[in-house]
C-alpha cells in the first residue's frame, strides 16, 4: 500500500503539471528544445500552436518560457494562422463587441489578439478568434513581449474542444 500511494499521487498531479510554465534555467543549453512546428530563428519568437492549445517563447531551438494553456477560436471564428508581428498593445482593453474584458491585449491580426481572460481557458466552445492565456500567463508574456516581436500560429484547433 505504501508504494502504491507515491504512484496514485504523481498520477493525479500530473495533468496539473503539465499547465505549469517551465522556469528559466540557468543556462541557455539547459532549455528545453522546442517542440515540432515552431521555426527555428535567431530571434526571440511567440511558438503558438492551435493543435495542442499551447504557447510559449523560443530563440535558437530552445525554449526561453512556457509552454502555457491557451484557448483559441471556435470553429466559426478561427484564429488566423501564419506569421505575425504584435503591431498593438493595450494593458487593460474591453471589447465592446464581446462585452468582455480583455487584460494585456497584444493585437497581432486585425481585431485578433493574445489576452488574458478571468477563469479557466479550458471551458467553452472557443474564442471569437482571439488566443485566450491565463491571467498570469498574459501578464508574463506582457512583461516579456514588444511591439514589433514576431509570431508564428500553426496547426488546427482540436475538434473535441468544441
Amino acid at each position: 500500500m505504501r508504494r502504491a500511494l507515491p504512484a496514485l499521487a504523481l498520477a493525479l498531479l500530473f495533468p496539473l503539471l503539465l499547465t505549469l510554465p517551465i522556469s528559466a534555467p540557468a543556462h541557455a543549453s539547459e532549455a528545453p528544445k522546442v517542440p515540432r512546428g515552431c521555426p527555428w530563428t535567431p530571434a526571440r519568437i511567440l511558438c503558438v500552436s492551435l493543435t495542442h492549445q499551447k504557447i510559449w517563447i523560443a530563440r535558437k531551438g530552445r525554449v526561453e518560457w512556457g509552454p502555457a494553456p491557451l484557448r483559441s477560436g471556435r470553429p466559426a471564428l478561427p484564429t488566423h494562422t501564419g506569421w505575425y508581428r504584435i503591431n498593438r498593445r493595450v494593458r487593460d482593453d474591453y471589447s465592446r463587441l464581446y462585452q468582455a474584458p480583455m487584460p494585456y491585449s497584444q493585437y497581432f491580426s486585425g481585431g485578433q489578439a493574445l489576452h488574458g481572460v478571468y477563469g479557466f481557458v479550458h471551458t467553452g466552445a472557443g474564442s471569437h478568434g482571439c488566443v485566450n492565456l491565463l491571467y498570469k500567463d498574459a501578464k508574463e508574456l506582457w512583461r516579456r513581449m514588444r511591439t514589433g516581436d514576431q509570431l508564428y500560429i500553426w496547426g488546427r484547433r482540436p475538434a473535441r474542444l468544441g
